[in-house]
Order: C-alpha cells, then structure tokens, then sequence
C-alpha cells in the first residue's frame, strides 16, 4: 500500500497537474509579489521624500501670510504620504518601464522617459542622454543636465520648457553646474502674437524679496531671455522630430517617451 501510494504521489493527474511543481509555482509566485510589494513600498517613500521639500515651502508661504495678517484660502495642504496606495503597479516583465499618460494624457502606455540634453549652438548633436522610469519633468532636470560628458565643457546656459521647471530643480542645476537656467514657467503658444511683433521693451526691474518663480518669469521676459529661449524649439524639437519620423522610434516597441 506503501508502494502504491507512493507512486500515485509521482503520478501526474489526468490535467496535468502535478502538485509538487504547483507548489513550488505558488511558493515563486509569492515571493515575486513580495519583491514587488517591497519595491513598490521604496519607490512610494522616495516620490514622498521628492515632495516633501516643496509641501514645506507651501506652508512657509502659507505661515508668512498669516504673519501679514493676510488672508490664505482653504485648507492647509496634506504632507506627501509615504504609504502606497491601492493604485501603485508593477511589471513583472518589464519592471523598469512605468505606467504613462501618453497622447496629451489621452491613454496610458507601459514605456519609459528618455531625456536628451541638445546642442543649442548650431550643431543640434545629442551632447549627453539619459533614460528614467518617472513620467514627470521636473525631477529631471539635474540628472539630465549632468549626463552632458565633461569632456565637451561647460555649458553657458540650460533651456528648458515648462515642464522641467520647479524651484528645487533650478536651484540643484544652478548650484551644482554653475550655469543659469532658462525655463518658462508656463505653458507658451507656439504662434506668434500682436505683443510678440511690437517692439521690445525691457521689463521693469525686479522688486525687492521676488519669489523664485518671479525671477525666472522675469529673466525669460527680458530681450536677452526672449532670445535665448527661442533657441530650445529650433534645437530641441527637430531633434526630437528626427529620431520619431526619420529614424521611426515613434513606431518601436516598447515606446520611448521623449522629454
């Protein structure tokens, strides 16, 4: 009976299951899931870490109105929590690649940010690349300015669209490579207006204790700053257009998605 028992435990059913092989899928599977469940806990905790600094100066902002005696509308904003919520997500087959709103946030795709730092001189060439697995912009700025070889020098400047801009990212840049940044501060038309074919005029100077943001909208409103913007859409973007139309990454898989 020993025997018989025995070799009915080595027997595969009549399915196909064998369950000493089912168990250890299921004891894999859980052990992936708990890898998964830990990384998703880090990376929770470091997006949280990423915004706690800007939660800070929103109520400093908030605490020096009240000093002023002026008036703050609603309700004090809730510090960044560092708990994962039931909507976070992992690959198992891609765990690199991220969830993003692609198409002017019309769908999502399982892709990646590839970030490029151009040539704003003439010569167009990529003078340094990166690829992250974060949707947003404005965490991007010092890493992707770093990727710039050494080799190649110092830049003067760095042009970046609104995207890219935060306080914390402009400060980083600024500090760490010594260069100014001209970011927009919001989003630009691309046509030209009235205002843009009059003749310029320099911008009344800046007041005393101006905000950071104020500073760059200031520096990008001069004659100087004007020109020196309008370098990132005839540098940056037919790059961008080259390598999604010409060279057909807009079509490969997995998707890149270009910032």
């Amino acid at each position: 009976m020993l025997q018989k028992a025995e070799q009915a435990d080595k027997t595969n059913l009549a399915e196909g299951l064998t369950i000493p092989e089912e168990i250890k899928r299921r004891e894999d599977r859980i052990e992936k899931l708990r890898q998964a469940r830990q990384i998703i806990e880090e990376r929770v905790k470091e997006h949280a870490a990423q915004l706690q600094e800007e939660h800070e100066l929103k109520m400093q902002e908030r605490a020096a109105k009240k000093e002023q005696g002026k008036r703050v509308g609603g309700r004090d904003p809730k510090p960044p929590s560092d708990t994962p919520s039931g909507r976070e997500q992992y690959n198992f087959t891609d765990p690199e690649s991220r969830i993003m709103k692609m198409g002017n946030g019309k769908r999502f795709e399982q892709c990646y940010n590839a970030q490029a730092a151009v040539d704003a001189d003439g010569s167009m060439l990529i003078l340094g690349a990166r690829v992250c697995a974060s949707a947003n912009d404005k965490q991007q700025l010092t890493s992707t300015a770093q990727a710039v070889n050494e080799d190649l020098g110092k830049p003067a400047r760095w042009i970046v669209d609104s995207g890219f801009y935060s306080e914390k990212a402009v400060r980083e840049t600024e500090a760490s490579l010594g260069a100014l940044v001209y970011a927009a501060v919001d989003k630009q038309s691309h046509h030209r207006s009235v205002r843009d074919l009059q003749a310029h005029v320099e911008p009344a100077e800046l007041t005393q204790g101006a905000k950071p943001i104020e500073v760059m909208a200031h520096r990008l409103q001069t004659k100087e700053g004007k020109a020196v913007y309008k370098l990132r859409k005839e540098t940056v973007e037919p790059v961008f257009g080259i390598i999604k139309e010409i060279l057909g990454f807009r079509r490969s898989e997995p998707q890149l998605r270009w910032g």
